[in-house]
This record gives C-alpha cells, sequence and structure tokens, in this order.
C-alpha cells in the first residue's frame, strides 16, 4: 500500500510505502497445528448424519457401483474422485463418512 505526501516548501509529491518488510507470521508454527487440529476435529464432530441433497445420494451409489449411465455419480463422474472414495470406503464403510463434499 503507498500513501503520499505533499512538501509545502517545494510542492512535490513523496511517496510513502506502508508495506510492512519482512512481516513476522501472527501465528507460530506449532499453532498452526493446533489450529488445523481444532479445525479437524470440529468439522468431524459436526459433520453431516445424513445424505442431504441428491448429488450426495449419487455420489454414495457411485461409491457402491460407478455407472455415469445410471446416474451413479451424474455425469461426467469425476472417476477419479469416486475411485479415491471407494479406497476410503474400504476403511469407513459408511458411505456418508466418505464423501468429502
Amino acid at each position: 500500500m503507498v500513501d503520499w505526501t505533499l512538501n509545502k516548501k517545494t510542492g512535490s509529491v513523496n511517496l510513502i510505502d506502508l508495506r510492512i518488510k519482512n512481516q513476522e507470521s501472527l501465528i507460530s508454527a506449532p499453532d498452526h497445528f493446533v489450529l488445523l487440529g481444532v479445525v479437524a476435529i470440529s468439522r468431524w464432530l459436526y459433520r453431516s448424519q445424513s445424505l442431504y441433497h441428491m448429488d450426495s445420494i449419487n455420489y454414495a451409489l457411485g461409491i457402491e457401483h460407478f455407472s455415469p449411465v445410471l446416474h451413479q455419480p451424474h455425469p461426467p463422474g469425476y472417476y477419479l474422485y469416486v475411485k479415491l472414495a471407494q479406497l476410503v470406503h474400504n476403511v469407513l464403510p459408511n458411505p456418508n463418512s466418505t464423501r468429502a463434499d
């Protein structure tokens, strides 16, 4: 950010650079991990307990059986996304816990 001042004697304009040089982070590295953990835990605790939209249902059906023709999930199907969800589904058998939206 740049600001300016007017020199009354000479009538010239002086530009002042208001950026802070070598600004240190406001949060230390360990605090970043604590914040990340708090966010991850809160996301897990308040996740949806049901499939709330038709797209969610189609993705859950696509995890069980991938078929864009049957809209499982809807076309174009996001093949890699569904395959990744199928890998997670091997660990977490609940399709609602498997989806990442």
